[in-house]
């Protein structure tokens, strides 16, 4: 076992042979001891790979991330979600699978109304969108029901009035066929009169 400071070339401790001279020392978080390449007569990594990869984490984890922009993220599913810090008052309402080491993401819609009403929502309220658009989390546009079940009622309810819409607009565009083939059968004929 080498002694703490002790240095050799890279080919006699079997690392790749480019002529680089290694110093035994410990890591300056977990003190253990390993080979650190020499640059210009110091160590040139002062941790061990596995304490680096955690010191990188940390540091480039929420808002010390060079991407960092605000937390606000809009995923493929339509809806935007927030980030808040595990210390946040509001953090317990992060879905377990979004948690993260210093954090997790949380719908927005959900965030809004929670701070609204000045409380966390519990797991089985749901944040209805009145417009129906996902990323529309204007106070006015979100409501608040008890459960799914009601929340299925009210989109039921909802699609039940657009199907009626819909039936009515076919009505009307059957109407409007009708009477344009009318027209063109009159156009038709008085072109034919004047022909004549």
């Amino acid at each position: 076992m080498p002694e703490i400071g002790e240095q050799r070339h890279c080919s006699e401790i079997g690392k790749a042979p480019n002529g680089a001279r290694y110093v035994w020392q410990p890591c300056e978080i977990c003190g253990i001891p390993r080979w650190a390449i020499l640059y210009h007569g110091e160590a040139k990594y002062n941790l061990c790979r596995l304490c680096a990869m955690k010191y990188k984490r940390q540091c480039r984890a929420g808002t010390n991330h060079p991407n960092w922009k605000g937390g606000r993220t809009k995923e493929k599913d339509g809806y935007i979600y927030y980030w808040l810090s595990n210390d946040d008052f509001f953090y317990p309402m992060v879905s377990k699978s979004k948690r993260h080491q210093d954090g997790g993401n949380v719908f927005e819609h959900r965030l809004v109304m929670a701070r609204y009403l000045k409380r966390c929502l519990l797991s089985w309220e749901v944040v209805h969108h009145r417009n129906g658009i996902k990323d529309d989390n204007r106070i006015e546009n979100l409501k608040l029901l008890g459960s799914n079940l009601e929340h299925n009622l009210a989109l039921n309810k909802e699609i039940k009035r657009l199907q009626r819409q819909v039936v009515d607009l076919q009505k009307r565009v059957t109407l409007v066929e009708a009477e344009n083939t009318i027209l063109a059968v009159l156009i038709t004929r008085e072109e034919t009169i004047k022909l004549d």
